[in-house]
C-alpha cells in the first residue's frame, strides 16, 4: 500500500475543495450511520415475520421444566406467565440502569482519550482498558439479571452464586483473549503525550490497506451481529455488541490489519450503529426514565470510576501511560463527585436531570463518539493520496 501525504494540510477554509470533501465525507458518515441504525431496528420485526408463530411458555425454574416435561398442561402455581414476564421485564430495566451507570464513565473516558489525538495511546487504552470496563459492566448487570429473572426466592442464593461463578469465568476468558491477541504497552512514558489531528491522521494512514480489502473485512464483521440478531432471543440483544467488538478486534489482529481510515468509515460506522442500537436506543425504548433512584444511580457511576482505579493499580494493567491518562486526561474523582452532588441537588429541587438522563446522555454521547472517531478518518482520507 502506497500512502503519500499531500503537500498542503487542509485549512478548513469554506472555499477550499478539501474542506468541501471533508464535509461531504462527514455527511455520508451520518447518513450511513442513520441507515444502519434503521436497518438494525427493523431486523427483529423481520425475524418475527419469518419465524412461524407457535405457543410458548416461559420456564422460570428447573422444577417447572420437569413439570412441563411430565405434563404439558401442568404449570407451576407459584408464578403465572404474566407475572413472570412482568418480573423479568422489571429485572431487565433495573439491570439496564446498573449497566448504564457502571459503563457511563468508561465511555466518557474513552472519548477524552480519543481527544488526545494520540493513536497509539488510544489503541492501547481501547483494548486494555475500555473493552474490559464495558465487559465488566455487562457481566455485572447480567450477573444481577439472570437470578432475578428466573430464580425463586428459595433458590436465589444458589442462583446468584452460579451467576457469579459464570460471570467471573466469562471475564477471565475475555481478559485472557485480549491479552493474548494484542501486544502489551511499554513500561515507559513514551506514549504519554498529546498529539495533533495531523499526527493522528498520519498514523492512521500507515494502517491503510485499501478500500477493496476494507470492504471485504467490513462485510465479514458486519454480518456477525446480523447473524446474532437472527439466532438470539430478543431479551439478549444487549450481548450482541459485547460479542461483536471482540470479534472485530480478533479478526483484524488475525489478519495483521489495523483500524484504517477506510475500515473506520465502512465497518467502524456499522459497529458504532450496533452499539447505539442495542446499548443506547434499547435503554431509552425500554424506559425513558431510570428505574434506579437518582442517588443509587450516581453512586454506581462513582463505583464505575473506582473500579477503573482498581484496575489501573492492578499488576495486569499498571502501565505508566495509563496512569498518565488517569492523571492528566480523565475527569478527576473530585470533579466527578462535585458533578454528582450538583445533579442530586437538582433532583431535590424538582429538576429531574438524573431521572431522565437517558434521554440526553445516550444520543449526545453516541453522536459525539461517532464524530470523534469518524473525523480523524475523514481528515485522513481527504488529506492523503491512497493508491489502491
Amino acid at each position: 500500500m502506497d500512502v503519500k501525504a499531500s503537500k498542503s494540510v487542509m485549512s478548513f477554509d469554506i472555499k477550499d475543495k478539501k474542506t468541501h470533501r471533508f464535509i461531504l465525507v462527514q455527511l455520508l458518515v451520518i447518513l450511513s450511520f442513520t441507515s444502519y441504525t434503521a436497518t438494525l431496528l427493523h431486523l427483529p420485526r423481520m425475524k418475527k415475520k419469518l419465524v412461524l408463530p407457535h405457543p410458548c411458555v416461559e420456564i422460570t425454574t428447573p422444577s417447572a421444566l420437569i413439570t412441563q416435561g411430565n405434563d404439558t398442561f401442568s404449570f407451576p402455581s407459584v408464578l403465572t406467565t404474566s407475572e413472570t414476564q412482568r418480573h423479568g421485564y422489571s429485572a431487565a430495566l433495573l439491570c439496564g440502569d446498573v449497566w448504564l451507570a457502571l459503563s457511563l464513565m468508561a465511555g466518557t473516558d474513552a472519548f477524552w482519550v480519543v481527544a488526545t489525538f494520540n493513536h497509539t495511546l488510544m489503541k492501547n487504552w481501547h483494548y486494555f482498558v475500555s473493552l474490559r470496563m464495558m465487559a465488566l459492566a455487562s457481566i455485572i448487570s447480567f450477573c444481577l439479571y439472570i437470578p432475578s429473572s428466573w430464580g425463586t426466592k428459595n433458590s436465589r442464593l444458589q442462583d446468584y452464586s452460579l451467576a457469579l461463578c459464570l460471570s467471573s469465568l466469562a471475564y477471565f476468558l475475555f481478559n485472557y483473549a485480549l491479552s493474548r491477541v494484542y501486544r502489551r504497552p511499554p513500561s515507559t512514558l513514551i506514549n504519554a503525550h498529546f498529539g495533533t489531528l495531523q499526527q493522528y491522521s498520519d498514523k492512521m494512514s500507515r494502517f491503510s490497506f485499501g478500500w477493496s480489502r476494507a470492504l471485504q473485512v467490513s462485510a465479514i464483521i458486519c454480518s456477525f451481529p446480523i447473524v446474532l440478531t437472527a439466532i438470539m432471543p430478543s431479551g439478549w440483544v444487549t450481548v450482541i455488541p459485547l460479542l461483536t467488538i471482540p470479534f472485530e478486534s480478533i479478526l483484524l489482529a488475525s489478519r495483521k490489519l489495523g483500524r484504517s481510515p477506510e475500515f473506520i468509515l465502512s465497518g467502524g460506522v456499522f459497529i458504532h450503529a450496533v452499539c447505539f442500537t442495542h446499548w443506547g436506543l434499547s435503554q431509552v425504548a425500554s424506559s425513558p426514565r431510570l428505574v434506579l433512584s437518582p442517588s443509587v444511580f450516581l453512586a454506581l457511576v462513582v463505583v464505575g470510576r473506582l473500579i477503573l482505579d482498581l484496575h489501573l493499580q492492578s499488576s495486569s494493567l499498571r502501565y505508566p501511560e495509563f496512569l498518565w491518562v488517569r492523571k492528566e486526561v480523565l475527569i478527576s474523582t473530585e470533579s466527578l463527585l462535585a458533578i454528582c452532588a450538583v445533579s442530586l441537588t437538582s433532583e431535590t429541587f424538582g429538576l429531574p436531570v438524573v431521572t431522565y438522563c437517558k434521554l440526553f446522555i445516550i444520543p449526545v454521547f453516541y453522536s459525539v463518539s461517532l464524530l470523534g472517531v469518524a473525523t480523524p478518518a475523514a481528515y485522513s482520507i481527504v488529506t492523503k493520496k491512497i493508491k489502491l
